[in-house]
């Protein structure tokens, strides 16, 4: 699979997260927060394919996806370096307030609950929810009621599930939602379009997925702390790689197969 490095340098560092920490750094360092950095340092939930997932090449563990291309395009257009921290989801943002990493992709929705907290860029993709089951195409979100609804902790699709009133199960990391499913411990994921596409691809007969109608569309966009100077910047960027056409390659690249 063909990897977008270029000049940048990309340093994976993977954490160990325990007890209520959800993924905060071992060091608890702050990072530079001016506006002219010369390395950004991003967060990211790296459990979620195609979004960003651990991948072995030639023997070494790498953190690849949809969003890793984006935020490699983002740090070539803004001529920075940029180093990767591994996490889990629900320490993201308390990573983000704590001044710790620089910024967060990991496919976030800019919810209102969210944007209390951090600030976010524009948004740089749009998808929609779906529902992945062993045995039907859910439509709408009436129609997983009475069900047992997988959901990722601290997640939009949590946040949905809840407020239209659903017996949820949540996980923190994703691919083991997808094992309780296949073992029939529950019904359903309530999960991105996207995302639902590979799970059925890697499951070939065994999933099946419907696109949930009666929930709105779904932006996608990066998370900053409240005041950061760097979410002007990003906005450039993503504009320029939007009207340049790069934003369009990496989505025909992982969502068009």
């Amino acid at each position: 699979m063909k990897k977008w490095f270029l000049h940048l340098t990309l340093v994976i560092a993977v954490f160990v997260v325990g007890g209520c920490s959800g993924g905060e750094s071992g060091t608890g360092e702050k990072i530079e927060t001016s506006a002219t950095n010369s390395k950004l340092i991003m967060a990211t939930s790296a459990d979620y394919k195609p979004f960003e997932y651990h991948e072995l090449s030639n023997g070494e563990d790498q953190i690849v996806g949809f969003d890793l291309d984006v935020a490699n395009a983002l740090s070539e257009q803004m001529g920075v370096a940029l180093e990767i921290r591994d996490m889990d989801y629900t320490g993201l943002l308390s990573a983000l307030q704590s001044e710790r990493v620089n910024f967060v992709i990991a496919a976030m929705s800019p919810t209102e609950e969210r944007k209390k907290n951090v600030d976010f860029s524009d948004a740089y993709f749009t998808t929609k929810f779906a529902a992945l089951s062993p045995n039907e195409e859910y439509q709408s979100i009436s129609g997983l009621k009475d069900l047992k609804v997988g959901v990722q902790l601290g997640s939009t699709q949590e946040n949905a599930a809840k407020e239209a009133g659903l017996e949820t199960f949540a996980l923190n990391k994703f691919p083991e939602l997808i094992q309780e499913l296949n073992t029939g411990r529950i019904d359903a994921v309530l999960v991105e379009e996207t995302v639902a596409s590979e799970y059925i691809e890697q499951n070939p007969g065994k999933l099946k997925a419907g696109v949930i109608e009666d929930l709105p569309g779904l932006d996608v966009a990066i998370a900053f702390p409240k005041g950061s100077l760097h979410v002007e910047e990003f906005n450039k960027a993503i504009n320029a790689l939007r009207e340049n056409g790069k934003l369009k390659e990496i989505e025909d690249k992982w969502f068009m197969r």
